[in-house]
């Protein structure tokens, strides 16, 4: 499926962001729920959650249909499940592409600089999201917190302009004094990531990220789909897995937290086998797997 071929792109409504990507790059794109008919040569979908009425709409719409999984199962009725955070695949068959291998993150990840390990990081990064809406953020700044008289790094935050608990958020950095900073929107995340030696987020695709760009980092599982990421990336050394906030609270994840950070051969262990983990060529394997698919 080259950029000739026809291609559309189904996006859930969490992946608005990448539309004008997308477009750019010469395919069609289009929400879950759209009423497109027509013929594509490829529909890739990507979504947590399809009903079996929108997975056979789409299957009339394409001669091949490739879903990125983000479940246990591959879908019935795909011809290509992309499943990157399965530990392990029994399915029969060639039409899965599971494992961190395949994780779909940029290649410019896996170009940043290694990072100069002190006994203690001297850069933490810290990044939810752009909602973060149950405020994850300012749960790791309390926990920061009480580690000053331990651990007082440079802090930096990531936020979106829309998130509901941003001004909850700037309260919780200024407390920080100095030491503290906030980035609203940020353009990118690679030299913010270049920049730090440590990291601490969210899961989804960011933990992988973080993983690619060989920085140790903590994560911390909004979702049971996170979950399922902190998971994987913790199996091969990549992450601290922290659990899911929902059960989290910042005496627990303080002492968690400094416990890796005192860790300094531990540190550079786990950014090695992050960098082995998820290494920029995802992407890359996916396409040829989709481009080698034979029904």
């Amino acid at each position: 499926m080259a950029g000739r071929v026809s291609v559309r792109f189904v996006l859930d409504p969490e992946g608005a962001d990448w539309t004008s990507r997308i477009m750019a790059s010469g395919f069609e794109v289009g929400a879950e729920g759209d009423a497109w008919t027509g013929h594509a040569e490829g529909v890739i979908l990507d979504t947590y959650e399809v009903s079996r009425t929108t997975l056979q709409h789409w299957r009339q719409q394409a001669a091949r249909l490739v879903a990125i999984v983000d479940t246990e199962c591959p879908l019935a009725g795909v011809d290509i499940s992309i499943m990157q955070w399965r530990l392990a695949c029994n399915e029969a068959g060639a039409g899965v592409l599971w494992g961190l291998r395949h994780a779909l993150v940029p290649r410019q990840f896996a170009e940043i600089a290694d990072a100069v390990w002190p006994e203690l990081p001297q850069h933490v990064l810290v990044s939810f999201g752009l909602r973060d809406s149950v405020n994850a953020t300012g749960l790791i700044i309390s926990a920061l917190e009480n580690l000053a008289t331990e651990w007082q790094p440079e802090v930096t935050i990531v936020a979106g302009a829309r998130a509901p608990h941003l001004e909850a958020v700037r309260k919780a950095v200024d407390r920080l004094g100095s030491r503290g900073g906030l980035v609203v929107e940020a353009d990118s995340m690679i030299p913010l990531l270049a920049s730090c030696d440590f990291a601490i987020g969210a899961g989804g695709i960011s933990a992988a990220e973080r993983a690619a760009a060989g920085r140790p980092s903590a994560t911390l599982a909004l979702n049971a789909h996170q979950r399922m990421v902190a998971q994987a990336l913790s199996s091969c050394g990549a992450t601290l897995d922290l659990g899911g906030v929902e059960s989290a609270d910042p005496e627990t994840l303080a002492a968690a937290l400094l416990s890796l950070a005192k860790d300094r051969e531990g540190r550079m262990r786990m950014a090695a086998a992050a960098r082995r983990a998820v290494d920029g060529q995802g992407a890359r394997r996916v396409a040829d797997g989709i481009l080698g698919w034979q029904s």
